[in-house]
């Protein structure tokens, strides 16, 4: 696509004018299968296909669709729920797609996997899906925000169990579809309004996805509108002219993938791109590790996050501040090593962050996480510390020297929690998947708690 071709579509999508369209190929797949042949790929080597009843030849390929008999659509669903989400070819296509200032996202994939992404930076989205079943009517785009983009499932939603699978799931969904009023007022104005339709990953030479498309262009009241396709350079051109000619299209020649990577570019240079809220993270440690945690906390607070470092703060002050802050937080990092793990106000931390129910990400600087000695070694130290502390507590009230009696019990509390979750917290970081702070490897090491922290 010629520069100045994308410069008007960037405008376009600035403006809120431009309708996105994205089809199930819209990313690549290996031995570079379509997704309907990646899915069936994974499909027959499952457990599953045993359960399916089938009719014959139960594949119709070329439609993407399925010919299924009693139970067989359930456990069709049962499959296809837990597979979409393990689809990674999708996720930085999408996150790159939820950045960029659409007003309208129309998906053929009927999943929440564009959703999801939006989730994931922290967007905010209005989500809806046509039914096959009741068409619009119980799934009406939520009134309010409305400056929020629309994400719309046309092909319904796996999760609902209410999706296109079958011959007969898609002629009761033609029923639905076709008579004037079937899409949702809110989705029938912003294609009204639209100037320009961008297709990414949509089949155009089949019969079904034709009539579709129709349906959403006719709406539109701008007849000079253009629409744009990116579809695979292997595709059959007879076919696609064929299609071009009777829906008044303007075929590219070009990968959906780095199309979407060109689009990206051009609105983030143009500073068009929508602005990211930052994610709050408070980040606990023990300050004899502070040399490693400062490079951290420069390394977060670099990439974006709003991070709450206790900076300088004392033990009681350091548990004083996350008391205050823990519930704005998104997430919690924990750095884990000989000395926190020792430490009764990091365990504090640790059991507040699970109360409130908010996402803890360990890091380690060192294994001593999973080292069960370590840990018989820790709970003889927390018996030391609590005599100590008694010890005090006692020659307090001897000396009638009161007023410090309080700070102490509170101590005392800490360290009597920190003995009762000790064991609990280890097998917490022993099931979970642990960020391993290595030195050599540093920048590799921020960059995978990065990813937990956007997750």
């Amino acid at each position: 696509m010629n520069a100045s071709t994308l410069d008007t579509l960037s405008k376009e999508i600035k403006a809120g004018k431009c309708i996105l369209v994205i089809g199930p190929d819209i990313a690549k797949f290996s031995d570079h299968k379509s997704f309907f042949q990646y899915l069936l790929s994974n499909l027959r080597n499952s457990d599953v296909v045993k359960h399916l009843e089938l009719e014959g030849n139960f594949v119709f390929e070329h439609d993407e669709l399925f010919q299924l008999k009693g139970r067989g659509s359930n456990a069709l669903y049962g499959f296809l729920s837990s597979f979409y989400p393990t689809i990674k070819e999708y996720n930085d296509i999408f996150a790159k797609i939820a950045q960029m200032p659409f007003k309208v996202i129309i998906s053929l994939i009927p999943d929440k996997g564009m959703t999801k992404a939006f989730e994931r930076i922290g967007l905010r989205y209005r989500y809806s899906y046509f039914s096959r079943t009741q068409g619009n009517k119980v799934n009406g785009i939520d009134k309010q925000d409305n400056n929020d983009p629309i994400i719309y499932n046309l092909m319904g939603d796996i999760d609902e169990y209410d999706a296109v699978l079958t011959f007969d799931d898609y002629f009761e969904y033609l029923n639905k579809i076709l008579p004037e009023q079937a899409i949702p007022p809110d989705l029938s104005l912003a294609l009204k309004d639209a100037m320009s339709f961008l297709f990414l990953g949509v089949h155009f030479e089949k019969w079904n996805m034709q009539l579709l498309l129709r349906k959403l262009l006719q709406i539109n009241i701008n007849k000079e509108n253009d629409k744009f396709t990116l579809l695979r350079v292997n595709n059959n051109l007879d076919s696609l002219t064929f299609v071009a000619r009777r829906l008044d299209l303007n075929f590219q020649s070009e990968d959906p993938q780095i199309f979407v990577d060109e689009l990206y570019n051009r609105l983030k240079t143009a500073n068009n791109l929508k602005a990211l809220p930052k994610k709050k993270v408070f980040l606990s440690y023990r300050h004899a590790d502070k040399e490693y945690v400062e490079k951290i906390a420069i390394e977060l607070i670099q990439h974006n996050i709003d991070l709450t470092f206790d900076k300088g703060l004392g033990a009681g002050e350091s548990i004083n501040a996350f008391m205050e802050s823990i519930q704005n937080m998104d997430k919690v990092v924990v750095v884990l090593s000989k000395n926190s793990l020792r430490s009764a106000y990091v365990s504090h931390e640790i059991n507040l962050t699970i109360h409130h129910n908010i996402h803890l990400i360990p890091c380690h600087l060192d294994d001593t996480f999973n080292n069960d000695r370590f840990g018989m070694e820790v709970d003889e130290l927390i018996k030391s510390k609590l005599n100590e502390i008694d010890g005090n507590i006692y020659s307090k009230r001897i000396a009638n020297h009161l007023a410090d009696i309080p700070e102490l019990e509170l101590d005392r509390g800490y360290w009597e929690n920190f003995g009762k979750n000790r064991a609990s917290q280890s097998r917490f970081f022993k099931d979970n998947i642990s960020v391993h702070i290595d030195i050599n490897n540093f920048d590799q090491s921020i960059n995978a708690i990065l990813k937990a922290i956007n997750k």
